[in-house]
């Protein structure tokens, strides 16, 4: 399992796909992760709860712009070939 971070809570399981820039404003899919778990934690209760590890704490607060943690699964090879098809197969459109 892996930890995501989030800007707002999430309500529902959901499959969440990431980008990364091939070219000037070409994107190519880059991997899926599924949120396995509902049960998030505010960073802030992290930093509370984790108050003694200075490093952990200090890695926390610059996290930007997010507001929540959740676990996550990151999808299978397999998973992920199928959301990049999906995405780029222009008959699907």
């Amino acid at each position: 399992m892996k930890c995501f971070f989030y800007g707002v809570k999430v309500r529902e399981a959901n499959s969440t796909l990431f980008f990364r820039t091939v070219a000037r404003e070409t994107f190519d899919p880059a991997y899926c992760v599924e949120v396995v778990d509902l049960n998030q934690v505010s960073i802030d209760e992290l930093v509370n709860k984790y108050a003694a590890d200075r490093e952990f704490v200090d890695l926390l607060k610059g996290v930007k712009g997010y507001q929540f943690v959740c676990r996550v699964k990151v999808l299978d090879a397999g998973e992920n070939k199928a959301q990049k098809l999906l995405l780029t197969n222009e008959d699907s459109m």
